[in-house]
């Protein structure tokens, strides 16, 4: 049936005008009367009368003024009231086909309301079967809107919020009663005004009576409409008296969890979460129970905005004592404890129970970072560590950019949030657990390595800030296991290597403004020795350690952490003062190093040596020699019938070992012989192929590069031919770098004197004070001459065949240019080409031919003057004089052809034949 689209105060203005007239409606009557009276008038309802329509959420009984109509006119009045009045009736065949369907009912209804009141008001051609047929149509329609029991009720409650305390209980009751025969549409309002009523009368506790039966009553409402009644009850009312017991409190969880999921039903659990603390100990945990059990039946969604707000309520109050009562009485710290217990792991196996797959990341990131709070709190360091690392793994690897955004809704970064977590973690007893540093990285071990060693740095940073002991050596070896299984070689390991190195020293360290952002304070002279010793011993704890714990992992450890010590530019800060003291420390480091790399397995310790190399100080005695022969035995002794060093590592590792140990400040001979002694211990090709990288090295042409090319020249004797012919080869290429004093003009003995002035002035008094000593620094100095001699003299030592491959060379325009020009006297270099010629001339037959024809190029563009010429002439007559006419009438006819005066030529030719005279 249709429905009347009426206000719902219009069909009560109907009901009443009929109660007001029920004295006329007692005759005996038809029905069909009764019900026309009705309608007619609801017809006369002035429009202008009616009453606006009000908020549901607010009903007001309707005052009798508000349902004041005119009379009834005379003409109704006589239709109802005369008996006699004649009345036609029709068939009941007319009868039953009204009841059909009527197009009445999508009638707009001021239409239809006018034809029901003109149908009423004539008298004539109408029968009372039809009115009643108009009628019935009508009543269909008001049906809905017409709720004389809710009417009562909400004019009852109207009255009892003005009346007394027990009138206005009884009201409210009675209403509490009646509730299941209301209208669904009205159950709620009519409830709500029962809760207002109540607790006008009945403020604070005093409604705790009447509680039990408001909660009954929701039952009379609908699902959807529950929530909010049962929110809107709790915050009109203290919370507190809904869960005064542990039993008042389970079951209003347990009604909350039940409810139809909606925003209501959110907010009743935030609402309850307060209510888990405050009282006796020994309820805590079973009220935690009941309370995540509740939230445990929240949507997903609903659900982990519930525990974001209990773990936000925990951050806040931090450790037990920011707020004792969440956790028990604080003089019971046994049931406080276990108060914490039961609440921060019932938190987490609501977290291990949710759907975090499936969840946006930002949810993820967001439950997840105020969880990590909780590991913390625990008083047992296993249990924390046993829950930290399970909200590691619950950390997903795949969203790493999201870690370091910040979150819109709580301001915070992720990251942050786990790096806090981990510091506290860490800074926990027991420290010299290596097993536990290890279960606590492993945790993390399927994260970004960029956030992992990100996170391990600022632990050993935070670490190195605190205490006397600072970082253990534990957590060194754990942080560098972890560290290592990522990829070797990227960037961010090395500030890692650099804080190791530090983390050394046995002192605690303080903050720095530069890089590293920690350093060790300054050690007073008088307790250096002390400080050393306390050094030596810690550097023996971690190779022990290392030998027990991690034999893998310490070739690579220590390497990382020598390489802090030879980088020495950007951790100018990272030993102690004075610069002494970093040289002992330094020392006493590679010394336990060596020791342990010798009693590791070779394919451990030759990965680490290959990769050790020595730092840049500034030593006044010979220590750094002994470091780097050291060094250069110990890498020796690793290669030797090693078939896992190739011939290439050999030759790196070796070539920078030796570069690093003769490339220091002060220079000399008897240094160069002590480092480049232990050449002798490597294959022949390697060391060949070390001092050809030392000669050819652009950054090795020092101020010391000719005492350099002398003491390579004497170490490549004893090579075999072949490979000391390459040797030299790379010699002769080197000439041009020779170096020249400072000060222009100046005598070949003012360079000499250059650097005996320099080692004076940086160690005055070394010759008188410790003169051997003194003869270890002693510089040294080799003139071009000088140097083109020793070169001569080793080439000699080849087979004839590289023999005349290096006088070629020799005699190349650009080579020879590069090292005489504006460097040496014509008189000079026409004695070197003259020693030139003489090693020539020295060659067997068959190659001298070709030597002595590039020879005679030579000479020739150098543009000797006569005086040189005749210098050359001079010594060249009577070498070729001395040989016999078959091998020198060749050469003699080669050089006339360079002579220009005929004269000279027939001169030369004449003497020639007088000498050669028994031979032609």
């Amino acid at each position: 049936m249709g429905q009347l689209p009426l206000p719902g105060n219009a069909a009560a203005e109907v009901f009443l005008i009929a109660h007001q007239h029920r004295g006329l409606l007692d005759r005996p009557a038809d029905l069909s009367m009764r019900i026309a009276l009705i309608v007619g008038a609801a017809g006369r309802i002035h429009p202008a009368r009616r009453e606006p329509k009000r908020p549901a959420s607010m009903p007001r009984e309707p005052s009798a003024r508000q349902y004041r109509t005119r009379r009834p006119g005379p003409r109704l009045m006589a239709l109802v009231l005369d008996q006699r009045a004649p009345m036609h009736t029709s068939p009941a065949s007319s009868a039953i086909r009204t009841a059909t369907p009527s197009p009445l009912e999508e009638m707009p209804p001021d239409i239809f309301r006018r034809i029901v009141v003109t149908h009423i008001s004539l008298r004539e051609g109408r029968a009372i079967t039809s009115l009643a047929c108009v009628s019935r149509a009508f009543a269909q329609r008001m049906t809905p809107h017409m709720a004389p029991l809710a009417l009562r009720l909400y004019r009852t409650l109207g009255n009892a919020i003005q009346g007394s305390r027990a009138a206005a209980l009884h009201d409210c009751m009675g209403t509490l009663y009646e509730l299941p025969q209301v209208n669904p549409a009205h159950r709620l309002e009519l409830f709500l005004l029962v809760s207002a009523t109540l607790n006008h009368h009945f403020p604070g506790t005093a409604i705790t009576p009447h509680i039990g039966t408001m909660l009954a009553s929701l039952q009379h409402l609908e699902s959807k409409n529950q929530a909010e009644a049962l929110l809107s009850l709790v915050q009109t009312h203290h919370t507190s008296l809904f869960c005064g017991t542990k039993q008042q409190f389970a079951d209003m969880a347990s009604r909350v969890g039940a409810l139809q999921p909606c925003l209501a039903q959110y907010k009743l659990a935030i609402i309850l979460e307060p209510e888990i603390s405050g009282h006796i100990g020994p309820e805590f945990p079973e009220r935690v129970q009941a309370f995540l059990s509740m939230c445990m039946r929240l949507q997903p969604g609903y659900r982990t905005k519930a525990l974001c707000h209990t773990l936000w309520g925990i951050a806040l109050c931090g450790r037990e004592k920011a707020y004792p009562g969440r956790y028990g009485f604080p003089d019971d710290d046994q049931q406080m404890k276990h108060n914490k217990g039961a609440l921060l792991w019932g938190l987490h196996g609501c977290l291990q129970s949710l759907p975090m797959r499936d969840m946006p990341v930002e949810k993820q990131v967001l439950l997840l970072g105020k969880a990590l709070i909780m590991p913390v709190l625990l008083d047992d360091v296993a249990e924390g560590d046993k829950m930290a690392i399970s909200l590691l793994r619950m950390i997903p690897s795949e969203y790493g950019e999201f870690y370091w955004k910040r979150n819109a809704e709580y301001r915070e970064v992720f990251g942050d949030l786990v790096e806090s977590m981990l510091k506290q973690v860490f800074e926990r007893d027991p420290r010299h657990s290596i097993h536990r540093f290890q279960s606590l990285y492993q945790a993390m071990a399927h994260l970004p390595s960029t956030s992992q060693i990100y996170w391990m740095r600022d632990i050993v940073l935070d670490r190195a800030r605190r205490g006397e002991d600072g970082v253990t050596l534990a957590l060194i070896v754990a942080t560098a296991q972890a560290a290592l299984q990522l990829s070797p070689a990227q960037p961010e390991l090395k500030p890692l290597y650099d804080l190791f190195a530090l983390c050394l020293n046995p002192a605690p360290l303080c903050k720095s403004h530069s890089y590293p952002p920690v350093k060790p304070p300054a050690v007073d002279p008088s307790a250096q020795a002390a400080y050393i010793q306390r050094f030596d011993a810690r550097c023996s704890e971690l190779m022990e350690l290392l030998q027990n714990v991690a034999p893998d992992t310490a070739g690579k450890l220590l390497a990382g952490i020598n390489g802090a010590y030879q980088e020495y530019s950007p951790l100018r800060e990272m030993l102690p003062s004075p610069g002494a003291l970093k040289e002992e420390l330094y020392g006493c480091f590679l010394k336990q190093v060596l020791a342990f790399l010798q009693g590791l397995h070779p394919a451990d310790s030759t990965a680490c040596l290959l990769q050790l190399r020595l730092p840049r100080f500034a030593l006044i005695d010979a220590r750094h020699d002994d470091w780097t022969s050291s060094l250069m035995a110990a890498v020796a002794h690793a290669s030797r019938g090693n078939d896992r060093v190739s011939l290439e590592q050999q030759k790196t590792t070796l070539g920078d070992l030796v570069k690093n140990g003769i490339d220091v400040p002060h220079h000399s001979p008897a240094r160069n012989r002590r480092v480049l002694a232990g050449l002798a211990e490597f294959p022949e090709a390697v060391c060949a192929d070390v001092l050809i990288r030392l000669l050819e090295d652009q950054y090795m042409a020092h101020a010391h590069y000719d005492v350099l090319f002398a003491s390579v020249i004497e170490v490549a004797r004893w090579l075999p031919d072949i490979l000391r012919s390459s040797v030299l080869g790379a010699a002769a290429r080197g000439l041009s770098q020779f170096p020249e004093p400072q000060k222009r003009r100046s005598t070949p003995l003012t360079l000499q004197q250059e650097r005996n002035d320099r080692l004076e002035h940086d160690y005055p008094g070394l010759q008188t004070s410790n003169p051997d000593l003194y003869a270890v620094m002693r510089p040294g100095y080799v003139s071009r001459p000088d140097g083109w001699a020793l070169l001569l003299d080793a080439v000699e030592t080849l087979s004839v065949q590289h023999q005349a491959d290096r006088l070629r060379q020799l005699c190349g325009n650009t080579l020879f240019f590069s090292f005489s020009n504006n460097r040496l006297s014509d008189q000079d270099k026409a004695q070197c080409s003259l020693r030139l010629l003489l090693a020539i001339i020295r060659l067997p037959n068959d190659l001298r031919r070709d030597a002595f024809s590039s020879w005679l190029k030579h000479v020739d563009r150098q543009s000797y003057g006569s005086q040189e010429r005749g210098t050359l002439q001079a010594a060249l007559l009577p070498m070729l004089l001395a040989l016999p006419a078959s091998d020198g009438k060749p050469l003699l006819d080669a050089y006339l052809a360079t002579v220009w005066s005929d004269a000279d030529k027939a001169a030369l030719r004449q003497r020639a034949a007088l000498h050669w005279q028994d031979d032609v």
